[in-house]
């Protein structure tokens, strides 16, 4: 019955998790929707590195004879995840995007893994990773529009979310590498804090700024999946039933110093974002970003680029060879990178968070551009401008889909909260994802079965 396997895939974290315990349709005929939807899906989109149906299925079946003999083991018992190919997973390959890992198969999973397991996830698949977490395309196309990049090193989770063939994914961010795909292919993204999730068994890139993600179709999806990931409650992370009806937040609209810079599509979708959370009822302003704040592109550049030549300095010297010339550049930038550079730009970020965190007292949330525009050609991941003030300061972000550009393509806008303060910015989103217009799913084909 394509209608319904389509129908089941297209389902959020909540709405899998609740009907399967309620007896609408098994883990199992949800695994088979997935599976069905990625045999005319996954050929164009090629979001996943290793997929294995035989032990999905064993799995899917485990789930069902939990719940027949009230055995649950967690809040995600059954459900199926995809899990970016920088982590490490206990008996299935790790290979991170580069010949250099060829044929690695670790023997423990990674914490963030290990973790989900322990709330009842399974592994359905391991996804596509940009070369080393950097940004060297992998093979993942748009769900949207296969000419178009999925963006980000975390493409193939974010493009796997958005074409319903997993309902939740994780990946990384160091740059941009969580929101900019999730606001690409129409999902939502959300980087907590940095430091937040255990990075444990993860390929490290530039570990000051190194932090894991989630992807979701809405943001009680990404929040059920940190909760996991974390270890705790999910009344520590999903905001309340009510939330969405709740008090408005206290919102700054931010124009960073780059506005000029964006395409029309991506100011537009923030302008129309912003009158509309007015017209709701939301308390928000246009403000200036701190100064100290909307300069830190250089300044995180320097660091990320030589704590990626300090971190890769083994790879780079038994495997070079298989190395992308995109990628040998700017670890040669990065080893050109003095110590005393590295801990001006240091002392410049932590002046910065600093500045930022006195600021973000007034407020529960910035609404701010997610990207430059629309998803461009895949010669590379796009840019990640909008992201990296973000990054550099350590705050947790979402990704909050909100408009179609000229292209017909899903305009994000990008929800920024306090450092340390997940949960209230998780409210916060889920406030504002209660009164926008959602660009819908991609148009992918039908299943001809």
């Amino acid at each position: 019955m394509p209608e319904t396997a389509n129908h089941l895939a297209d389902l959020s974290v909540r709405a899998v998790l609740g009907d399967v315990e309620r007896g609408a349709f098994t883990s199992r005929e949800y695994l088979e929707a997935l599976l069905d939807r990625h045999d005319v899906t996954e050929p164009t989109i090629r979001a996943f590195t290793w997929l294995d149906r035989t032990r999905a299925r064993a799995e899917a079946d485990a789930a069902d004879h939990r719940r027949a003999s009230g055995q649950t083991i967690g809040p995600l018992d059954g459900l199926p995840v995809g899990i970016k190919d920088v982590f490490d997973t206990d008996g299935i390959p790790t290979e991170c995007g580069s010949p250099a890992f060829a044929g690695n198969v670790p023997t423990r999973d990674a914490e963030a893994v290990a973790a989900l397991r322990r709330a009842g996830a399974w592994v359905l698949g391991k996804t596509v990773t940009a070369e080393l977490a950097y940004f060297f395309p992998g093979p993942t196309t748009n769900p949207w529009d296969a000419a178009r990049t999925p963006g980000g090193s975390s493409m193939g989770s974010a493009a796997a979310v958005a074409a319903g063939l997993v309902p939740l994914a994780i990946g990384t961010q160091t740059n941009g590498s969580v929101i900019r795909p999730a606001a690409y292919c129409g999902v939502v993204g959300f980087k907590p804090t940095l430091g937040r999730l255990s990075m444990e068994g993860c390929l490290p890139f530039s570990p000051s700024n190194d932090q894991g993600g989630l992807f979701a179709r809405d943001v009680d999806g990404v929040a059920r999946g940190a909760a996991a990931w974390a270890g705790e409650p999910n009344a520590r992370w999903v905001p309340a039933p009510d939330t969405a009806t709740a008090a408005a937040p206290r919102l700054a609209a931010v124009r960073t110093g780059d506005w000029d810079g964006l395409d029309q599509s991506s100011r537009d979708a923030t302008e129309y974002a912003v009158e509309s959370l007015r017209r709701a009822g939301a308390l928000i302003d246009w403000v200036d970003c701190p100064p100290v704040v909307d300069a830190l592109l250089p300044v995180h550049r320097t660091i990320m680029s030589r704590e990626g030549a300090d971190t890769l300095a083994d790879i780079r010297a038994s495997h070079d060879h298989v190395l992308s010339p995109t990628l040998r550049a700017y670890l040669d930038e990065g080893a050109r990178v003095s110590d005393e550079a590295l801990i001006a730009a240091r002392e410049a970020r932590r002046v910065a968070i600093t500045a930022f965190a006195t600021w973000m007292h007034a407020y529960d949330a910035v609404v701010t551009p997610a990207t430059v525009g629309e998803a461009p050609t895949p010669e590379t991941t796009g840019d990640p401008r909008c992201q990296t003030r973000w990054q550099s300061v350590g705050a947790p972000v979402l990704s909050l889909p909100c408009a179609r550009g000229p292209l017909g393509l899903p305009v994000a806008i990008q929800v920024v909260g306090p450092h340390g303060a997940d949960a209230r910015l998780l409210r916060a989103a889920t406030w504002i994802e209660a009164r926008l217009t959602h660009p819908g799913c991609p148009p992918l084909p039908k299943h001809s079965g």
